[in-house]
């Protein structure tokens, strides 16, 4: 699945991934391939982004490498929707 993380200010990730973990407004979820669509508010917390390879080149320095295919993001809330195996984070 794709998935795009995007701030106010410039987008943070726009790549495959295996899995996403959100902090929703009603606790934490996951996100696998081929979820069904949804739409949800986040709260603030940490974006657990699980990718297919390890990232090569620039990374962005608001991603912390917890592995070589596992990398958090700290927000302070936002939106997600996946829809047609496409994930999008609006997070502030």
């Amino acid at each position: 699945m794709i998935l795009e993380i995007i701030t106010p200010n410039k987008a943070i990730y726009n790549g495959e991934a295996k899995a996403v973990q959100l902090p929703g407004k009603d606790g934490l979820f996951q996100i696998l391939d081929n979820h069904a669509p949804i739409i949800a508010a986040l709260k603030k917390g940490s974006i657990k982004l699980e990718l297919k390879a390890p990232l090569s080149g620039k990374i962005q320095p608001e991603l912390q490498k917890i592995s070589d295919t596992v990398y958090s993001i700290d927000v302070l809330g936002g939106m997600v929707e996946m829809n047609n195996n496409v994930i999008t984070v609006l997070a502030d």
